[in-house]
């Protein structure tokens, strides 16, 4: 458990479409209890990143601070 497990997490396609859905205007915000980062994986975006459209409601274990 913990941060590496995380670090090394991939998107499934739920991710990808998800990140889709936002790119085509399809959705224009999401809210998730996934603490992981992998919908902001999905939008290729790093990890240290963020964008305003995905709100992670429970916080985040893939930033290491």
């Amino acid at each position: 458990m913990g941060y590496p497990p995380v670090l090394l997490a991939q998107p499934n396609p739920s991710h990808y479409t998800i990140a889709a859905m936002l790119r085509t205007k399809y959705a224009r915000n999401i809210i998730t209890q996934n603490v992981d980062g992998l919908h902001l994986k999905a939008l290729s975006l790093e990890l240290d990143e963020e964008d305003p459209r995905v709100l992670q409601l429970h916080g985040s274990l893939h930033v290491s601070e």
